[in-house]
């Protein structure tokens, strides 16, 4: 089966070291050396710059499937080793003709085509459809105030939390 192209695009996000300080609205966590994610930042950036992405690729007719995670140089990313920034990684499959660094916005680095792995296609199918829930989630939210957003997806994951019964962070 011919998935298409599979590429990795980038974007930066905004990050604070660790500390002790209570956050002020959870923060998402991230699996990496000491960076967090500011999950206000996060969710800002999801909704001003990957979902309308994601749209346009839609509509564009070239996009099969995505993904999106948070990820450092410790977990992946490209980057200069002294770059302590936590960055949205997008995972795309786009038709096999079109070509990610002319269709991302340039503030999306580190675009690249990569081997599309047949031992990893059914994780992948997996983060694709828990990426297309969560995006579902977050437009859902309404209106356009901050911390209502980041309630009503919190209260969404909370479920998932819930079904689970386990806690990440």
């Amino acid at each position: 089966m011919n998935l298409g192209a599979v590429w990795n695009a980038f974007l930066p996000i905004a990050a604070s070291l660790r500390g002790d300080d209570p956050p002020v609205i959870d923060r998402a966590w991230l699996m990496a050396q000491g960076i967090e994610g500011d999950a206000p930042a996060v969710l800002r950036t999801l909704r001003q710059r990957v979902l309308p992405l994601l749209r346009d690729l839609e509509r564009k007719a070239v996009l099969r499937s995505y993904s999106f995670l948070v990820h450092d140089r410790t977990s992946g990313v490209p980057c200069p080793p002294e770059d302590p920034s936590p960055y949205i990684h997008l995972r795309l499959v786009l038709n096999p003709v079109a070509d990610a660094r002319k269709l991302l916005p340039k503030e999306w680095v580190f675009v690249r085509r990569v081997k599309a792995d047949k031992d990893e296609e059914r994780a992948h199918n997996l983060i694709d459809r828990q990426a297309a829930l969560y995006r579902e989630i977050v437009e859902a939210a309404p209106g356009d105030n901050e911390v209502d957003v980041l309630r009503y997806v919190g209260q969404h994951l909370h479920f998932f939390a819930n079904m689970s019964q386990m806690r990440v962070a």
